[in-house]
């Protein structure tokens, strides 16, 4: 009975990874009408936090001090980067005025771009950018 219980719970435990792998597969920018945000203020100024993700990071975005003040669920979303070198994807998102964030995502390891709409910086070797405006169609594999 004993054996049978734990080679299921290693049975699940190993179904279990491969799901949590298998969402890992094609993630996108957070969508910032429906994620839970928390804003704390510093001297940088407002600093926007989500919960942590699958890898254990949040996404992080700062608004300096002398920005417009910035209400997350009025942006949209504009680009996204992958820093290689850096292991940091930072997404883009733009509002009325001159309001707009950019929310970073620090990695363990370099994602991977997923889909057509990615293209090489042409200045910068190490980054990979994604300026479809649908978010989803800026994908990548963690």
């Amino acid at each position: 009975m004993y054996r049978k219980s734990l080679v299921m719970m290693v049975a699940l435990a190993a179904m279990a990874g491969s799901a949590a792998a298998a969402h890992d597969i094609n993630k996108s920018c957070p969508d910032l009408h429906s994620v839970r945000i928390a804003k704390s203020k510093s001297v940088e100024g407002d600093t926007y936090t989500t919960s942590p993700t699958s890898n254990g990071n949040p996404w992080i975005g700062v608004n300096p001090p002398e920005a417009n003040d910035v209400e997350p669920r009025d942006l949209n979303f504009t680009s996204v980067s992958i820093v290689n070198d850096q292991h940091l994807i930072a997404c883009d998102y733009a509002g009325p005025g001159l309001s707009g964030l950019r929310m970073s995502l620090k990695l363990k390891k370099t994602a991977q771009p997923v889909g057509a709409s990615w293209v090489q910086d042409p200045n910068l070797s190490n980054v990979l950018t994604c300026t479809d405006k649908d978010r989803k169609r800026c994908a990548f594999k963690l």
